[in-house]
């Protein structure tokens, strides 16, 4: 039966496992998005490379997440972005994308690494 000081140390450890990954995720989204930009494929939608802007899902104003980066976030125009506000299920189905396939890229490249 582990004690409570052992149980403690696991609780910790856990923590601390998953803010590395959090971090990790977060330079991996950081570099993602300058790539994009770089490529001339900044917005997730349309592409255009100025104006940029970060949608959130759900948005920060109904309790989004206030981190600097998640998965749930993808560069979007302004344009886009106001669109994709407004409910453009072509707007929003193209964020999904981007979120999807960074979140995706991301595990297989930790894989990777072993």
């Amino acid at each position: 039966m582990p004690n409570l000081a052992s149980s403690l140390n696991d609780r910790r450890m856990k923590k601390e496992d998953e803010m590395n990954i959090d971090a990790k995720y977060n330079s991996f989204a950081r570099d993602r998005v300058k790539d994009s930009i770089q490529d001339g494929n900044g917005c997730a939608h349309c592409r255009k490379n100025s104006d940029l802007q970060m949608h959130h899902y759900p948005p920060k104003g109904m309790g989004g997440k206030r981190k600097e980066w998640d998965f749930r976030q993808a560069p979007l125009c302004i344009d886009c972005h106001a669109k994709a506000h407004s409910g453009d299920q072509d707007v929003i189905m193209s964020w999904h994308k981007w979120a999807v396939s960074a979140l995706i890229e991301f595990i297989t490249t930790e894989k990777e690494r072993g």
